[in-house]
């Protein structure tokens, strides 16, 4: 579909840079984050590349999650997403999933309760690592230390991905992230794994006099069978940190930035792509949405040639910050990149960009 009718007046020669084909060209991703400062159009950048992943790769199982709080996946398909996997409309090999850190923590401790109220009224038995979740040893930590514990909702929301990814045989997922300081937080999950693992095993040393009320419900000796809990939480734990090292592989991962011309995205993308540095994540491609062409001839609009100006300078902070990187220049569009047409158009403009002078 085109985008006809807001350009035709303007020249477009050599507004956009390089295109994001040399990501869809590696064939070996598995794991593509879409991220940047809030509102800057991550939703549609992400929903698109999905759809461009999933009718590049026919063969493959593509999975696009967001772990954005405001989730704006179902937004961007116009059809309903939850927290499971859901097909994508059009396609037998997209799927779309919105993960929600805090619904999973209220299912757990919803199945926390059942078999409380199970263990009342007949007694568990087994193993003790077998009868309780990851969540339980942790609930039993956060008690311990007076509150939540820190990282725990980015763990619980990677394990689920992680789990889902595993279970139903995704090849590709791309990862509509929330703002950057979240996404930092997800990305730091292998610290953040390491981290838990001392204190779950501090934990341990001191956790006798906590299993005395549960030896009643279990049977056996608490401290032994807590061991064998804290061995499951760890073991879940150090899958979390398997997943950092696919992170940290460009062949694996990458990290696609996207901002608007603007002081405050620009600021914050610099510092996004130094963090990714630091950890070591692959980033060689901006996304920069909403660029205004340069007006030309008699139709000079007062704002747009304002707006355009002021764009001019940031994009050119842009080339000079980022020399290696595909900077790909999207152009405000004058219709919402919602439904299959237009995510469709719009990652063609991403891959190849779009001339409107035609």
């Amino acid at each position: 579909p085109e985008f006809p009718g807001c350009y035709d007046d303007y020249d477009m020669e050599g507004d956009f840079e390089p295109s994001l084909a040399s990501i869809i060209a590696q064939d070996s991703l598995r794991w593509v984050f879409v991220g940047g400062k809030g509102g800057v159009g991550k939703s549609s950048t992400a929903a698109s590349l999905s759809v461009r992943f999933a009718r590049t790769y026919p063969q493959k199982r593509v999975l696009i999650v967001s772990t954005d709080p405001a989730h704006n996946v179902s937004d961007a398909f116009c059809q309903k997403v939850n927290n499971d996997p859901t097909a994508i409309d059009g396609f037998d090999n997209l799927w779309g999933m919105e993960v929600s850190a805090p619904a999973i923590i209220a299912e757990l401790k919803a199945k926390q309760q059942e078999r409380k109220a199970a263990a009342e009224t007949e007694p568990a038995t087994g193993p003790l690592g077998e009868l309780m979740s990851v969540f339980d040893v942790f609930s039993l930590l956060g008690g311990k230390s007076g509150g939540s514990v820190p990282g725990l909702d980015e763990v619980l929301s990677m394990q689920r991905i992680q789990g889902i990814v595993r279970d139903q045989s995704f090849d590709l997922v791309v990862l509509d992230t929330a703002p950057t300081g979240h996404t930092l937080r997800l990305l730091s999950l292998p610290e953040t794994a390491e981290s838990l693992v001392g204190m779950l095993r501090t934990f341990e040393k001191s956790a006798g006099s906590m299993m005395a009320p549960l030896a009643g419900l279990m049977g056996g000796d608490p401290s032994a069978m807590f061991g064998e809990a804290i061995g499951t939480a760890i073991k879940s734990l150090e899958s979390v940190v398997e997943v950092g090292r696919q992170f940290r592989n460009a062949e694996l991962t990458t990290f696609v930035c996207v901002l608007l011309a603007e002081f405050l995205p620009v600021m914050e993308t610099e510092r996004l792509v130094q963090s990714l540095m630091r950890f070591e994540i692959d980033c060689h491609a901006l996304v920069v949405n909403q660029v205004l062409p340069t007006p030309t001839g008699d139709h000079q609009c007062a704002l747009c040639a304002a707006r355009s100006r002021m764009q001019a300078k940031y994009l050119a902070q842009i080339e000079e910050l980022y020399p290696d990187f595909h900077v790909v220049r999207m152009p405000l569009c004058p219709a919402e990149i919602r439904g299959l047409d237009q995510l469709t158009a719009f990652g063609e403009m991403l891959v190849t960009p779009h001339d409107f002078s035609q």
